[in-house]
């Protein structure tokens, strides 16, 4: 599938980067990954019975997971847990940079939105795959984690260093 191999390339892309092998962060990263696709389906197995009939209810919904999303990446990140292979290469490409987390963020997930694009309309010729909520996720999530970044002292505790 796709989406492993994805994964897969990000977590092994930041020694690249990093210029260095950190093993723990590398294995908890192919450990989460396993459970993080387990966790979407079950997720979704949950919410099965959320159809939004209207549009203002689709959208309310788009917006609500944009914001519950970036909160559980914002506590991942303060509390230095392992993360998400796609969130693991953004704190890499973030340190090397030297560019805030939350900028990254939004710039990564708008590249590999703009990227599955390109190959939907390439392969396609229209748009198939995404969504205008995965437009709207990319493009919010990591402002999100900003807002909660600035505004939720309350966490600042969970911080390890920054």
């Amino acid at each position: 599938e796709i989406t492993i191999v994805l994964n897969l390339l990000f977590i092994f892309s930041q020694p690249v980067l990093l210029r260095k092998i950190y093993w723990r962060e590398l294995i908890g990263q192919l450990v989460t990954l396993i459970f993080f696709g387990n966790g979407i389906d079950f997720a979704m197995s949950l919410l099965s019975w959320v159809e939004p009939q209207t549009l203002y209810w689709k959208w309310f919904d788009c917006l609500l997971s944009t914001i519950i999303l970036a909160f559980g990446v914002f506590l991942c990140i303060r509390a230095k847990i392992f993360v998400a292979a796609g969130e693991g290469i953004v704190l890499v490409i973030a340190f090397v940079s030297k560019i805030k987390f939350s900028i990254i963020k939004n710039c990564f997930d708008c590249t590999l939105v703009a990227i599955s694009l390109l190959l939907s309309f390439m392969q396609f010729q229209e748009m198939r795959g995404v969504g205008v909520g995965t437009i709207a996720a990319a493009l919010l999530v990591g402002r999100w984690v900003q807002l909660y970044s600035n505004h939720l002292h309350c966490f600042d505790k969970w911080r390890v260093a920054d």
